[in-house]
């Protein structure tokens, strides 16, 4: 009895596997799957998230063309928010200077014409400063990443000091850009209501007078062209830009040594050690240097020269920590 059991179980497994192959054999067989090894799904292709060298130098050619229209921009900037100032203290010198009653004089009249085309023009090219300030930012933010991973070392050394000139920049192009807003929004919206003009109305009068015609620039004598032909006056005519004064300050309060002050090449002054001074000059754009009394430097040695928009009140804090 014992002995039939083996067979019994060795019966039943045959049974079991012929049953088994026969169901395989009527199902049809399924594609096996790749779970590992070589895939053969055509050729492998390398991306390239960061660019290569040549794609690095286009963003640096890139962010110095675009500095280069900015310091054009903020230049004509300049110059048209220097005439408006002159503009508006030759309309308050002629009005003090001609006798009419006291009324007249607590009700001053914009010099309308003569205001509207140099404070449009200066509204026109701040924008625009702004505007490439927006591409320089996207400009700057690549380079910083691309530094930041290594990438300048696979430049030559020309675009290496460009990369290292760049990133110096950017903060400048940050001050320049609150300087100007300071000197539009502050220094020129603080002097029109003091000769009655309106914002508004000098920005569509100008629109007007522009939409007229060619204009002279601000940079040439009023009543006259590029050309050389004479120019019908707008209204009042804009004496020759006489410059408004700014207060400036310098401070020295952290160096023990006095410092002297050079603008545009000229020593104006000298502060003292742990000092602070103020000095006056032009508004608009300057070249300023400071350098200590006992220094052997000059002015105009790398470094020493930084370009400024001086305004009523503008200030610089030399550290010497």
């Amino acid at each position: 009895m014992l002995a039939r059991r083996p067979a019994l179980f060795l019966l039943a497994a045959v049974a079991a596997a012929a049953c088994a192959a026969k169901t395989a054999s009527a199902t049809p067989l399924a594609a096996p799957e790749i779970l590992s090894g070589f895939r053969m799904e055509g050729n492998s292709r390398l991306t390239i998230v960061f660019g290569d060298a040549a794609a690095f130098r286009r963003h640096i050619d890139q962010y110095y063309d675009l500095h280069t229209r900015m310091q054009a921009a903020r230049d004509d900037f300049s110059r048209n928010v220097q005439l408006t100032l002159a503009s508006l203290a030759a309309a308050r010198d002629s009005r003090s200077a001609a006798p009419s009653a006291g009324a007249d004089k607590r009700r001053p009249t914009c010099p309308l014409d003569a205001v509207a085309v140099s404070y449009r023009r200066a509204y026109d090219h701040g924008q625009h400063f702004h505007e490439l300030g927006k591409a320089l930012e996207g400009s700057h933010a690549s380079i910083v990443e691309l530094d930041r991973l290594g990438e300048t070392t696979s430049l030559t050394p020309d675009y290496r000091w460009r990369v290292a000139r760049a990133l110096k920049l950017y903060p400048q192009v940050l001050r320049d850009f609150r300087e100007m807003k300071l000197a539009f929004q502050e220094v020129v919206a603080d002097e029109l209501p003091l000769f009655g003009c309106e914002a508004q109305r000098l920005m569509a009068r100008g629109a007007e007078l522009l939409a007229n015609g060619p204009l002279p620039d601000a940079a040439e004598p009023p009543g006259s062209s590029p050309g050389g032909g004479a120019v019908a006056p707008l209204g009042e005519v804009v004496p020759a830009p006489l410059v408004s004064g700014a207060t400036f300050f310098v401070d020295n309060s952290s160096c023990p040594g006095p410092a002297r002050v050079f603008l545009d090449g000229a020593i104006i002054g000298e502060v003292g050690p742990h000092a602070k001074a103020a000095f006056r000059a032009s508004v608009g754009p300057h070249e300023l240097c400071l350098l200590a009394a006992t220094s052997t430097q000059q002015c105009g040695t790398p470094g020493t020269v930084r370009r400024i928009h001086v305004h009523d009140g503008w200030a610089i804090e030399l550290r010497c920590d």
